[in-house]
């Protein structure tokens, strides 16, 4: 698989952990994932998320875009043996609240076609959010990494077009 990015995403539906799997990134992330996405979900709410160039390597995902409810990830690849996963740490919300628990980090699988991001978050019923280790937590990925169950239901993004305002 081609390294994508992203994103992010994050937050969507899956479980938070507090080990990280990567520390320093290190794998250039994919530009065509930054931008503004949006997706309906079930009710037919409509949510948006904005990912913008923290480095080569790193991105930052707002996710819901809400000035109430939004939150800020770090994102980076988690690596070569998992190209299409990215790690998502939190680092804040919109609103200035404080993170109150050391569970800050989702993993998500990404796939981007064109004009459409999907996203399936790491499957809390396939690895317990109670690994409190990155060594723990990389070989629990790694021993599920075939079970099309690892990663959680998908959320399709679309490209926003984006607004010329001159």
């Amino acid at each position: 698989m081609k390294k994508f990015l992203l994103l992010a995403v994050l937050a969507l539906s899956g479980c938070v952990y507090e080990a990280p799997l990567v520390v320093t990134p290190e794998l250039h992330m994919d530009t065509r994932a930054l931008g503004s996405w949006v997706t309906t979900d079930e009710d037919g709410r409509v949510e948006q998320m904005t990912v913008v160039r923290l480095t080569d390597r790193e991105y930052v995902v707002e996710y819901p875009v809400d000035r109430t409810n939004g939150m800020f990830f770090s994102a980076m690849l988690v690596g070569t043996n998992l190209p299409d996963v990215a790690q998502l740490r939190l680092l804040g919300f919109a609103d200035g609240r404080e993170i109150a628990s050391p569970r800050v980090y989702q993993f998500a699988r990404f796939k981007l076609t064109g004009e459409e991001l999907s996203v399936r978050c790491l499957n809390e019923l396939e690895v317990s959010d109670d690994i409190k280790t990155t060594a723990e937590l990389s070989a629990a990925i790694e021993a599920k990494q075939t079970d099309e169950n690892l990663f959680g239901k998908e959320i399709r993004f679309q490209r926003m077009t984006p607004l010329n305002p001159w």
